[in-house]
């Protein structure tokens, strides 16, 4: 693990050579150059074989570049690197270039603005507990011993629902068994194929799987979270935070235009724009 982190702070820092790697080298300079480090996570960005990554933040990191030309008439280069696991792009941003922008359902909190920098907020977001359609519904206290007790589930290893697994084992005191996973696909696949009778996802991702599902899961509502917001994400060197919170929060803020709201129209239905969308 500690290997692939390295290897993949090496590629990062590749990519940021011969540019422009800070905001203000790109103020002075007018142009500049950002590598945007991104979990494989559709609707959020995901790889696609032709023309490039897609999704809601890529597009949304396509009206940043267009903002700045517009606005600070800085010419913005930008390259993409996928990642296949949550947490080595975390590590790879907290550890990587000047220049390196985190991407792919990251939510803010806390524990991580105390080693990372955030851009303002531009997505709402809910964890949801996900069931096979076997399981009984929850209700009450009672009914969540009694069913959860040795259940298997499923989570991406170093995300949050990470920690809301370990959470109702410590409130409920039940034993959970539960494999921790790279990705929220393989996380899916154990879903779909029986391996696994439980996950915590974004409420993003479970709309994404039953759209093109027709199995039988639920969202067990007795388990509720927090509404969370998502984030880019930069290491603690960068001040290329200073350029998306601008872009975030001027005037009326991006996530009050037209232009965001097609492209939560774009990628999603309308019965979830609402749930997601920032007031």
């Amino acid at each position: 693990m500690k290997f692939k982190t390295i290897i993949a702070a090496l590629l990062l820092s590749y990519f940021g050579v011969n540019a422009q790697s800070s905001y203000e080298d790109a103020l002075k300079s007018k142009e500049g150059k950002i590598t945007v480090a991104y979990f494989e996570n559709s609707p959020m960005a995901y790889s696609q074989v032709k023309n490039g990554p897609a999704g809601i933040e890529i597009d949304i990191i396509s009206a940043f570049q267009g903002w700045l030309a517009k606005n600070k008439n800085i010419k913005l280069t930008i390259d993409y690197k996928p990642f296949s696991e949550f947490d080595e792009m975390l590590k790879a941003v907290q550890s990587g270039e000047n220049n390196l922008v985190g991407a792919g359902s990251i939510t803010i909190t806390k524990e991580r603005k105390d080693r990372l920098k955030f851009s303002a907020p531009y997505l709402k977001n809910n964890s949801v507990l996900i069931t096979s359609g076997k399981v009984k519904t929850i209700r009450n206290e009672e009914d969540f011993n009694e069913v959860f007790n040795g259940l298997k589930g499923v989570a991406v290893e170093g995300s949050l629902h990470e920690d809301y697994i370990k959470s109702l084992t410590k409130e409920y005191g039940v034993e959970l068994q539960v494999t921790y996973l790279e990705n929220t696909a393989a996380v899916l696949s154990y879903l779909k194929d029986g391996q696994a009778d439980f996950a915590f996802l974004d409420v993003l991702s479970f709309w994404t799987f039953m759209k093109d599902s027709k199995a039988f899961f639920k969202i067990q509502k007795f388990v509720d979270t927090e509404d969370e917001f998502f984030g880019y994400t930069f290491s603690p060197e960068s001040d290329w935070d200073r350029a998306f919170n601008e872009f975030f929060e001027i005037g009326f803020g991006f996530t009050s235009t037209k232009e965001y709201r097609k492209i939560l129209e774009k990628h999603l239905g309308y019965e979830i724009i609402e749930k997601v969308e920032m007031d």
